[in-house]
């Protein structure tokens, strides 16, 4: 099982890397000047930001959160260790789609309208992406927490 923990971690930490470095690049490009896409309006332009900062400023709480709320409900229901490491990688891979999508979003919107804040809504995604780092250590915690509250009920 220690062996199932740590290559889960590995490949859970290894998609986490490669999108970051996927929409840093993209952000690199778009900064630099290398990827161009087609402007638009003003009016167009000011909605989008509006929107933009609602959005990423509900996502980044709500990822967060969506994952707390999977994994509190995972250590109270499930036994199996196996089911409980695929529902961790998909509250994970979860999380990292919310955080990714609205980073993408930032990103293009940046490239279209030229506006700096998103460039700076897509930094900040990008500094929420370090708090979505996993470790054995956390998934090995997930779990055991249903076998300690088992262990813990049977002495009672």
């Amino acid at each position: 099982m220690n062996n199932d923990i740590s290559q889960t971690v590995k490949r859970l930490n290894s998609t986490h890397l490669y999108i970051i470095a996927a929409l840093i690049i993209l952000l690199l490009a778009v900064m630099f000047g290398l990827l161009k896409l087609p402007a638009i309006g003003e009016e167009a332009s000011i909605i989008a930001e509006r929107y933009a900062i609602g959005l990423t400023l509900i996502a980044i709480p709500s990822a967060l959160k969506l994952f707390s709320n999977k994994i509190k409900k995972l250590t109270e229901s499930e036994t199996d260790a196996g089911i409980k490491i695929k529902q961790f990688s998909s509250a994970f891979n979860l999380r990292i789609a919310i955080l990714g999508v609205m980073g993408l979003a930032n990103t293009l919107l940046y490239a279209i309208t030229a506006n700096t804040n998103f460039m700076w809504l897509a930094v900040i995604l990008f500094l929420a992406f370090v708090f979505c780092r996993t470790s054995e250590a956390e998934l090995s915690a997930v779990i055991s927490t249903k076998d300690k509250t088992k262990e813990e009920a049977e002495n009672d």
